[in-house]
């Protein structure tokens, strides 16, 4: 048995996006093998809650008094007109801004949403690098080695981010 999809809130709320929502909620569907329009709204609705189920308040009015709710197309569609990211891009530049301004313990945990955000960003690899290496400035240690790293054989520093973050983590 499938475990439940995520409850989706909106934008502000839900650690997912619309998106990532509604594949999840596809991938269940199949599953349970439910294939109707109107189980797939019904059900939808009930994993809908806070902005987003408000946003859709006519059509939960609508299944509790049994009436037809139309196509799973229309009703993604709108969804997809209040919650769709405008920018994912941008999005993605945003959190990263704000990730890399915390300090974080460790490199690892500082990887974690730092991968996520960079690959979505938009941002070139340089400027990536730059990022990461302000994070690695906080941890003395590390920049210590890579200080000499880069004097003894400059040609051995990768220079893709997704590389130089695994480099980096390895040192």
């Amino acid at each position: 048995k499938a475990s439940e999809p995520p409850k989706y809130k909106g934008n502000k709320g839900s650690d997912i996006t619309l998106e990532q929502w509604l594949q999840k909620m596809g991938l269940w569907f199949r599953v349970q093998n439910i294939t109707t329009d109107d189980d797939k709204i019904t059900l939808a609705l009930m994993y809908l809650e806070g902005g987003a189920h408000d946003y859709v308040e006519d059509y939960v009015e609508t299944a509790s008094n049994g009436g037809a709710l139309g196509t799973w197309a229309d009703f993604i569609n709108r969804l997809k007109a209040g919650y769709r990211q405008l920018a994912p891009e941008k999005t993605a530049q945003t959190s990263l801004e704000e990730w890399c301004s915390k300090t974080h313990s460790t490199v690892i945990q500082f990887a974690e949403n730092f991968r996520r955000y960079a690959s979505k960003s938009g941002y070139a690899d340089v400027e990536l690098i730059r990022r990461i290496d302000n994070q690695i400035g906080k941890n003395s240690q590390i920049l210590t080695v890579m200080t000499a790293m880069r004097q003894v054989n400059p040609m051995l520093i990768p220079t893709k981010w997704e590389h130089y973050l695994d480099w980096v983590l390895k040192l």
